[in-house]
């Protein structure tokens, strides 16, 4: 018999790897810090860099999670790994 099990949980790990923050997004938390005029490429290009922040700081929230004998991270974990 054929293998019934979907492919659907790897598509989502895929997904997760290559995380996208939406343009519109980017373009108004710049436009909040003043910027007047915002190209495309450096909207995309932020959003590239504060997904790769956020997952350094995840992580490292992680492992403060961790080390206090927690699988749940908490708010505090971020600010911690956040300094």
């Amino acid at each position: 018999m054929a293998d019934t099990q979907t492919t659907a949980p790897a598509a989502k790990a895929d997904a997760s790897k290559n995380a996208t923050i939406p343009t519109a997004v980017v373009k108004r938390i710049m436009t909040e810090a003043g910027c007047q005029r915002i190209s495309p490429d450096a909207a995309e290009e932020l959003g590239r860099v504060l997904v790769e922040h956020g997952k350094k700081l995840g992580a490292a929230a992680a492992a403060t999670a961790q080390h206090a004998g927690r699988t749940t991270i908490k708010k505090e974990d971020v600010a911690l790994a956040s300094q």
